[in-house]
């Protein structure tokens, strides 16, 4: 997500104020240590940042705390002139044995499709931007585009990273987390430039798939 900012400059202004490099070393470090929301705020609320890898349930927040038609986004550049990638990211509903059919029937309330003349306290959350589905176009104009990429796009791919096994499995200051958040900081602070920072991430990837065993 991109915060438009005053006087009308929007994402290609935001990206190339960030191309020009003018945020110092310390906000790249900064930016590994805030939690989500803060991030959210720092750019729509506080202006002390431009630029939010935000998911589709930050439009709400967004909403509240900046006002309506503040924000805007882009896709991931693609590599070598090609289409921008899309990966994909979602949740598994899971019910507990104990559960019992109250359980399985709230799983089966939340994921099966839904009607276009369908109405109900889900697709409502849907249409106010709460989070993008396979089988319903939200009516947020800001969500409608990625929505329908998602359902229309060949060759999507999905983040598994909770998949992966061995040295890179592991969550906040493990495996595959930290190399990239050392991937980010290197190249943040400047001690690294991004290609050299790039192959040093990728040579750790490569000896971590290799051992196979715990960091």
């Amino acid at each position: 997500m991109v915060g438009q900012e005053r006087g009308g400059r929007g994402a290609h202004g935001a990206g190339a104020h960030l191309a020009r490099g003018v945020h110092p070393p310390d906000q790249g470090r900064r930016a590994l240590t805030l939690q989500f929301h803060d991030s959210i705020l720092d750019v729509f609320r506080y202006r002390g940042a431009d630029v939010v890898a935000a998911p589709d349930f930050a439009l709400p927040v967004i909403e509240r705390y900046a006002g309506k038609d503040v924000a805007r986004h882009f896709s991931f550049p693609g590599h070598a002139g090609g289409p921008p990638p899309l990966v994909a990211g979602g949740d598994v509903a899971v019910a507990m044995r104990g559960g019992g059919q109250d359980a399985l029937d709230f799983v089966e309330w939340l994921t099966r499709p839904r009607g276009s003349d369908e109405h109900d306290a889900l697709t409502e959350w849907v249409d106010e931007g709460g989070f993008l589905t396979l089988d319903r176009e939200p009516s947020h104009p800001l969500l409608r585009e990625p929505a329908l990429a998602l359902r229309g796009r060949e060759g999507r791919r999905y983040d598994l990273s909770d998949r992966l096994i061995g040295r890179l499995e592991g969550g906040d200051g493990r495996g595959l987390w930290r190399v990239l958040t050392e991937l980010f900081g290197d190249v943040a602070a400047g001690t690294t430039a991004p290609a050299g920072a790039a192959q040093a991430a990728r040579e750790k990837i490569v000896t971590s798939l290799a051992k196979g065993s715990g960091r």
